[in-house]
């Protein structure tokens, strides 16, 4: 009798040390599923959590960028590098926290580009030294805004469009305009 309540004891912790790593849903979390990954620059430190994605997501990336391998894979969160008004004025919805963001390095530049979770583009965005720009883009900023100096240039593209972010400034002046890759200047702030 004793050794069946020893027996008896030994299973349910057992069974309660099992139980400890469940999620709320009872799976077993996959701990391969996700890593975290800490950088740290002269200003800041952030850390991302890195995720696996459905055959779909990584389907639909290899579509729009065959040759790419490194993918680091992370949800969707707000970043200092694109303002919500930047969402605004390209005229696009800004991601939500159910959608990825693929960052990887393409042509010596680093790139981030927005998935659905089942898969649709959102769009990319990268940002461009000023010769990789488009001609008819510099000719109107330089022909609109003589004596502004050209500052940081991101390209976005989606589905309908490319676009450029400029910033630019004179003096004290700084403005933030968006051209499309014919040079129409679309919108300043």
């Amino acid at each position: 009798m004793k050794k069946l309540m020893i027996t008896s004891a030994a299973l349910a912790l057992f069974a309660l040390g099992c139980n400890s790593s469940n999620d709320k849903t009872g799976n077993i979390p996959d701990s391969s599923a996700s890593k975290t990954t800490t950088t740290t620059t002269n200003s800041s430190t952030s850390t991302r959590r890195t995720v696996e994605v459905t055959p779909a997501l990584q389907n639909s990336f290899a579509k729009s960028y065959p040759n790419i391998q490194n993918v680091e894979w992370v949800k969707y969160e707000p970043s200092p590098q694109i303002e919500p008004e930047d969402w605004q004025q390209l005229g696009w919805t800004m991601p939500d926290t159910s959608d990825y963001t693929a960052n990887f390095a393409m042509d010596n530049s680093n790139y981030m580009s927005w998935y659905t979770p089942e898969g649709d583009w959102i769009g990319s965005m990268t940002t461009v030294d000023t010769v990789n720009v488009p001609a008819p883009v510099i000719t109107s900023v330089h022909t609109k805004y003589v004596g502004y100096d050209l500052g940081t240039v991101t390209k976005f593209k989606n589905k309908n469009k490319t676009q450029y972010i400029i910033k630019i400034n004179k003096g004290g002046e700084k403005m933030k305009l968006l051209v499309d890759e014919n040079g129409q200047i679309i919108k300043k702030k």
